[in-house]
């Protein structure tokens, strides 16, 4: 009995340092400065962790450690030059493509599945063209005919 008392002992204080970890990882304020790529953007924590599955939800799980820079800033090794439409995108505004060139609509298709942001990746793809059919039979009361006439 005692042994298990001292076990359920050590477990409780393993749980408090872990949480202790997590609570210093994740920020605490509603605010969250990432540096992406040399720039900074400013956002929520709701807003990156809005999108369940994605990069940010991961990221902000408590479940890995966050290193931040000097300034607070957690800084994020990509091309920042189509992060403001990631981030926009997460906000609940989608990108216009259809006025973007080619080269940008890539570029952003690239960063979304990086980020993990599949409605993203979803949104800007093109559809798939429909598959031809394999079959194309005319049916009868008693017989069925292919285009080709066999059966």
């Amino acid at each position: 009995m005692a042994s298990e008392r001292e076990q359920l002992e050590k477990e409780k204080e393993e749980w408090a340092q872990a949480t202790h970890r997590i609570e210093k990882s994740v920020p605490s304020s509603g605010m969250v400065k990432l540096n992406v790529g040399g720039k900074l953007f400013a956002t929520s924590m709701e807003t990156l962790t809005l999108c369940k599955g994605s990069f940010f939800d991961v990221m902000f799980s408590g479940r890995f450690p966050l290193k931040k820079e000097e300034d607070g800033a957690i800084f994020i090794d990509r091309d920042n030059k189509q992060f403001r439409f990631i981030l926009d995108f997460m906000r609940g505004c989608f990108p216009l493509v259809q006025n973007f060139a080619k080269k940008d609509i890539d570029e952003l298709k690239v960063e979304a599945e990086f980020y993990q942001l599949i409605d993203l990746v979803n949104l800007i793809s093109p559809p798939l063209p429909p598959l031809p059919p394999i079959w194309n039979w005319k049916n009868g009361p008693n017989y069925a005919i292919s285009n080709n006439g066999f059966t």
